[in-house]
């Protein structure tokens, strides 16, 4: 398994670079549009901690997935496969500053209840303010779980995962992400960075409307 892992500041880079090999797609970015993240931010958030998040990215040009873990090693609390390959999603995460945005829509659980907000089955997606269709919830599958165990040891970092049981290669991105709940309509995840060595910010917006 290639992994390069996030130690050295002086190393830094785009985080996307890793994969520039494979994925040598340039597209401009532009600013995620500012009324949907004004709306998350009108109050002060409630809590904040840290969760492990992986994009896993098939080397086939196949669909994107963003697992979300309380902690490496443990199963997704939520895992959602995104509505672009693996090139069209490089190419729109080249810049300094990338803003994805994940909305859906309220459906009440019987009597008064409201289900938690990421077990919503669809999302309408934006990235960097432009639509790009629904990201749908994926259920646990022996794929994802056998991608994820193979970094279960990773806590931070990037690198390629050879074909194991028939799933194909796959280039991965794994961080830390510091994940703000402001309501239970509103929850944001930003990639923590304290030594610059992504080199770019990356943020992932959950609203329900």
């Amino acid at each position: 398994m290639l992994h390069t892992d996030c130690k050295d500041a002086d190393d830094r880079q785009p985080w996307w670079n890793v994969f520039k090999p494979v994925l040598d797609v340039l597209v401009p970015c532009c600013m995620c549009h500012p009324l949907l993240l004004f709306s998350l931010f009108s109050s002060p958030p409630a809590t904040a901690a840290t969760v492990t998040g992986t994009i896993i990215c098939p080397t086939n040009n196949g669909r994107v997935r963003i697992a979300m873990q309380n902690r490496a090693g443990t199963s997704p609390f939520v895992t959602l496969e995104l509505p672009l390959h693996t090139s069209h999603f490089a190419a729109l995460v080249r810049g300094q500053t990338n803003r994805i945005v994940f909305t859906c829509t309220y459906e009440p659980e019987g009597g008064s209840g409201r289900r938690p907000l990421l077990s919503a089955p669809v999302w309408a997606m934006l990235c960097n303010g432009r639509k790009m269709g629904f990201a749908v919830r994926r259920a646990g599958s022996h794929e994802d779980a056998s991608l994820l165990e193979m970094i279960r040891s990773v806590s931070t970092g990037a690198g390629l995962l050879p074909d194991k049981e028939g799933v194909g290669e796959h280039k991965y991105l794994r961080g830390q992400f510091v994940r703000t709940v402001g309501s239970s309509d509103c929850e944001a995840y930003h990639l923590a960075d304290p030594s610059g060595c992504f080199g770019q910010e990356l943020s992932l917006f959950f609203l329900r409307t």
